[in-house]
């Protein structure tokens, strides 16, 4: 089993013997649907790889369009606005 928790500390993954924090967010990913997002794409992942590294990537992916909304847009940006950036830096 994988646990992967959003945390506005950094995102824990852990799958027992293995565990990485993801301080790759900011403030403007805490809004609703953005953990959603970030669920969706790790379970995309999945159908391809561990469970950890589906984790890990899926919280590295989206830290990393959300700190690029965050250059354009400061902290307005929307959950919606997460998805549609996450083909610009994946």
């Amino acid at each position: 089993m994988t646990i992967l928790k959003k945390d506005p500390s950094g995102d824990l993954i852990s799958d027992g013997k293995k565990t990485y924090v993801n301080t790759i967010h900011n403030q403007g990913m805490t809004k609703g649907g953005t953990g959603d997002v970030l669920a969706g794409l790790a379970a995309a992942l999945f159908c391809k790889n561990s469970p950890f590294i589906s984790a890990k990537a899926a919280a590295i992916i989206c830290g990393s369009a959300g700190n690029s909304l965050k250059k354009k847009f400061g902290f307005n940006f929307s959950a919606s606005d997460l998805a549609n950036e996450l083909a610009k830096v994946f």
